[in-house]
């Protein structure tokens, strides 16, 4: 549950899944991370993101400041790929930033992974998408229509800070 991020000078970053499935077991077998990471790409700030820390929409508030790209690798079966989906799209509508939702694809476990990776704009609209096959997808990430939009609908600004949600 370690994504670990390289560029053309080689290793970059490191990022352990901070939200452990509990429903697969995964605390059992796995140690959980216990910080974002985001890294400049170019223009680019990206932060990653494994699976099920989709469903924590808090940390993804936390690294937006400094965020144009959220990528985040899953293991989403197709029992539960809506959901994936329209959690990714919540992820960009509510951060004003691009997601790249990328999905497994085969078949582990007695489970069917269809894939279903996709590209989100900051509005929430697809970008780009695979469908339920094995692929490369390639698309325009641009910085500038991310921190265009946040000016022009400036309300990250408002949002009530991201510590708020670990307060008991």
């Amino acid at each position: 549950n370690t994504l670990r991020i390289f560029g053309p000078a080689g290793h970059l970053g490191d990022y352990s899944k901070i939200h452990l499935f509990g429903y697969g077991g995964e605390s059992e077998s796995y140690t959980a991370g216990n910080s974002t990471l985001t890294l400049p790409l170019g223009e680019i700030g990206a932060s990653f993101f494994i699976c099920y820390d989709l469903r924590f929409p808090a940390y993804f508030s936390k690294a937006a400041p400094q965020t144009h790209l959220y990528v985040v690798v899953a293991n989403w079966p197709k029992a539960r790929l809506s959901h994936f989906l329209a959690l990714a799209r919540a992820r960009a509508i509510e951060n004003q930033a691009y997601v790249a939702a990328v999905n497994r694809v085969g078949n582990g476990g007695g489970l069917e992974y269809t894939g279903g990776s996709t590209v989100f704009t900051p509005k929430g609209e697809v970008l780009a998408e695979l469908g339920d096959e094995e692929g490369v997808l390639k698309c325009d990430i641009s910085p500038q229509e991310v921190e265009q939009y946040r000016r022009e609908f400036p309300f990250l600004r408002d949002r009530v800070g991201a510590d708020l949600f670990s307060q008991g």
